[in-house]
């Protein structure tokens, strides 16, 4: 992948993980006012934060910012260490086909 790809990916993922935290902020708003404050309603809030890192992980593997060798998602403050660096921040192995 070049650098230029990687970029495109990263874009694509800051769109999925705002329209993740919308859906599931929503959804834990709506727990709470239908539910009250109870367990139930900490348990849902746990559950969806739980499911939103592996959805997220998710999303990043599919619009491409997975390591082409270890291929463990490459997302938060790991996006910044591998544009700079130009490796994966996993295995260390290079990212990118080309130096651009």
């Amino acid at each position: 992948m070049t650098k230029k790809e990687f970029l495109g990916a990263r874009d694509a993922f800051r769109g999925g993980v705002l329209l993740v935290f919308l859906v599931l902020g929503i959804a834990n708003v709506g727990a709470l006012f239908l539910i009250g404050k109870s367990l139930l309603t900490l348990l849902i809030i746990v559950v969806s934060a739980i499911a939103a890192v592996i959805v997220l992980g998710c999303i990043a593997k599919a619009v491409g910012l997975a390591c082409p060798h270890c291929g463990r998602a490459i997302v938060g403050s790991h996006i910044g260490a591998a544009l700079s660096g130009g490796n994966c921040p996993h295995c260390g192995d290079p990212l990118f086909d080309d130096e651009s």
